[in-house]
């Protein structure tokens, strides 16, 4: 059965697999199917909310369906009965808090306070305190929010705000240099420098190949608005900076900025990173190549003496080398030489030659033995 005007909801009624005399199973279709499984559904909402009445039930049993193309034109509400849907929406919800935001500061002498109405919510408290559920500054009797009585029992969500002045809020560090469409090359310097914020209890700086990462550089700046950097090495096109400030209520307020990066001609080693211990046994050197690098070789050996634990070159289109290095407790220098065709800004010997070489050196540590 079905009718634009006069069929309100549809509910499952094919092949609807149920009891049958004689303690049986079978599979049937048509309105006696599909009756039960509303009759259902509304004993299921009335253990939710025994108190509802046939009006209620009605009105949250249409709203609760689910709209289906196939029923466009065919029932009032173009939609089929969902159990799931019409649960929730008699399921009782506690007012939140609109506004102010959690975390804001409460400016000046007087606050208004917007909540939402919440779900068969039968009154309100408000209770403003130095501490979580205290009312020391404020409390009503039947109006508020952060309380809710739903069902009788009261419902307690509870808000943290800073207070102040009017010129009390926080504003976050915000990066000034270097400017928007700069290029960072490697191995160059550049000066990074940001406003200072207010009402601050800590920034932090981080530079890094991924947003709010900071595996090139990562450091607390509190009490100054300047650092010149210098990076050796970048692993990717990208450099993401980072500006992290914490107001004194532990709130964070991250401020991304995005720039394109220059990588070099040549490769270069990017592990294990400079200064770590490498060693004892086998250690893998991993490396980017660069974009005009023909070929490799790879020498790694005591930086203050003749020991060399590998000498050789790399077989092409390899990015990675195990060598074996003991346990000395010395300085241990790796030198990567790039093989580089048709550079540019070479001098005319080497363009002739068709070829030109750049190391990259990165110096370890081994263990003790």
């Amino acid at each position: 059965n079905y009718g634009a005007t006069s069929v309100d909801i549809a509910a499952p009624g094919s092949d609807i697999y149920s009891t049958v005399p004689d303690n049986k199973y079978a599979s049937y279709s048509g309105t006696s199917m599909a009756t039960p499984a509303v009759s259902g559904a509304v004993a299921l909402m009335l253990s939710k909310r025994p108190s509802m009445t046939a009006s209620e039930i009605r009105s949250e049993l249409l709203n609760g369906g689910r709209t289906m193309e196939s029923l466009k034109n065919r029932v009032v509400t173009e939609a089929q009965m969902n159990v799931n849907n019409m649960l929730s929406l008699v399921t009782p919800h506690p007012g939140e808090m609109e506004s102010p935001e959690a975390g804001s500061y409460l400016s000046g002498s007087s606050e208004t306070f917007y909540w939402t109405k919440g779900r068969f919510v039968t009154d309100f408290k408000l209770k403003i305190g130095s501490t979580a559920g205290a009312s020391d500054v404020y409390e009503s009797d039947s109006l508020g929010t952060v309380t809710s009585q739903t069902d009788d029992e009261w419902q307690n969500r509870t808000y943290q705000y800073a207070s102040g002045g009017p010129n009390a809020k926080a504003s976050a560090a915000e990066l000034e240099k270097p400017v928007e469409d700069t290029v960072l090359n490697e191995g160059e310097t550049y000066e990074f420098s940001w406003t200072a914020g207010s009402g601050l209890d800590q920034k932090w700086l981080k530079v890094g190949s991924e947003p709010h990462q900071g595996d090139y550089f990562n450091e607390r700046v509190d009490g100054s608005t300047k650092k010149d950097l210098t990076f050796d090495l970048f692993t990717s096109e990208k450099a993401y900076v980072t500006l992290e400030s914490q107001d004194p209520y532990g709130q964070w307020t991250k401020k991304q900025y995005e720039f394109d990066v220059t990588l070099s001609q040549q490769s270069r080693i990017i592990s294990p990173s400079s200064g770590e211990t490498v060693g004892p046994d086998e250690t893998m050197f991993i490396w980017r190549k660069g974009d005009k690098v023909l070929t490799h070789s790879l020498t790694v050996k005591n930086a203050r003496g003749p020991t060399t634990y590998f000498d050789g070159p790399i077989i092409p289109g390899e990015d990675s080398k195990s060598v074996d290095i003991p346990a000395t407790g010395r300085r241990i220098k790796a030198t990567l030489a790039s093989i580089i065709l048709n550079p540019e800004e070479i001098t005319p010997e080497d363009i002739q030659a068709g070829k030109w070489k750049k190391d990259h050196v990165v110096y370890y540590l081994s263990p003790k033995p």
